[in-house]
């Protein structure tokens, strides 16, 4: 089953991608590659706003996850989803909030943001005590 997660933008700012968890983001978009989508919120904006966060990275860093987002764009896994109207995306709470409007209506896996916003989404810190590959990885039978 492939799995659909949102990971808001801010995920990718310099003040929460860090030389210690840039890694468990990377392997994070590696195993979507395979085995998941990455909802594109407010269609086109995401794109935009997570290319501009990762040029502000060190360049190893920015230059491994954008070639890990370029293999995710090429296989169709990025997935845009209509604008919402009325939206500022300056804050991780706009982002949140097209993201919880839109998880009400599809229930997709997961929801990853810098906060836990009161336990309804998963933070990247919580990434590095996760084993990527069991919890977003294609699940065999049983």
């Amino acid at each position: 089953m492939l799995k659909e997660i949102c990971i808001t933008p801010n995920v990718f700012e310099c003040g929460h991608i860090t030389p210690e968890n840039w890694k468990d983001v990377n392997s994070l978009l590696e195993v979507l590659s395979h085995s998941g989508f990455v909802l594109g919120l407010n269609n086109k904006d995401w794109k935009k706003s997570v290319s501009e966060n990762i040029r502000q990275l060190e360049p190893k860093m920015r230059d491994r996850l954008s070639a890990t987002l370029s293999i995710l764009k090429d296989r169709d896994r990025i997935v845009g989803h209509p604008k919402k109207i009325k939206f500022s995306g300056t804050k991780e709470e706009d982002w949140i909030d097209v993201a919880f409007d839109l998880n009400n209506i599809r229930n997709f896996y997961k929801i990853i943001s810098t906060h836990a916003y009161g336990g309804r989404t998963f933070t990247v810190k919580q990434l590095e005590d996760t084993n990527i590959y069991s919890e977003f990885g294609l699940t065999g039978s049983t």
